[in-house]
């Protein structure tokens, strides 16, 4: 689903036929900032989320 959307996209290694293999994609420095914002943008909202709305 979404993973394998994401290694499509960015060159990330992803599981293929024959086990996992790195894509030969050209790495675009923006959509790894995107990946990267957007991981730790719902790890933060996770963590505030998960604890913060119960208290």
């Amino acid at each position: 689903g979404g993973l394998f959307l994401l290694t499509r996209t960015t060159g990330l290694p992803a599981p293929g036929p024959g086990g996992w293999v790195l894509e030969r994609a050209p790495v675009d420095p923006l959509s790894l900032l995107l990946v990267g914002l957007s991981l730790a943008g719902g790890f933060l909202l996770r963590e505030n989320g998960g604890h913060g709305a119960a208290s």
